[in-house]
């Protein structure tokens, strides 16, 4: 039996193979992993990201959910649930998304923390909702910090190039 072990530098973890995996343990560890990599890839984000953008304008900071609400969050797990079933499906020789969801419910525990809980979290309506939230408070922030870069932007180039305002005579 031969075992490796590598190091992950990113998260200093040690990471062990084995020989002796089984046919579905190994089928199991390929999915996971491309699962990995295409909830990191670009693609992925800004699909994500757009989503977000698109919607975000529709929630506040009430106690009380609107009833669009739930429309946007139906909407956001079939775009997240089709777009990874249909990436595994071009990634993953024979792959059945039913059987990989049964899967993965009774090894969770094999599923990396951050990656299980990311998964979680496109099902949870809450953290939905707090996502579209804190970015429409970003965007708000972005847009008012703009505001005060354009100003200063504005007075830096009136120094930069000797003009200064017209003083008024009095």
């Amino acid at each position: 039996v031969s075992t490796q072990s590598t190091w992950d530098l990113d998260d200093t973890e040690m990471v062990f193979a084995s020989d002796n995996c089984s046919p579905e343990d190994e089928r199991f560890d390929h999915i996971v992993g491309k699962l990995e990599e295409l909830l990191m890839d670009t693609e992925f984000i800004t699909m994500h990201s757009r989503f977000i953008e698109e919607h975000r304008h529709h929630f506040t900071n009430d106690e009380e959910n609107k009833l669009i609400y739930t429309d946007i969050f139906n909407q956001y797990i079939f775009t997240i649930e089709n777009y990874i079933e249909t990436r595994l499906l071009q990634e993953v020789e024979e792959f059945d998304m039913k059987t990989f969801i049964e899967s993965i419910r009774t090894r969770s525990e094999e599923v990396s923390g951050d990656i299980w809980e990311l998964l979680l979290s496109f099902t949870d309506f809450q953290t939905f909702k707090e996502i579209m939230l804190c970015s429409k408070n970003q965007r708000r922030s972005m847009m008012s910090l703009g505001g005060t870069l354009k100003n200063l932007e504005t007075e830096d180039s009136l120094s930069i190039t000797g003009k200064s305002p017209k003083k008024s005579r009095t």
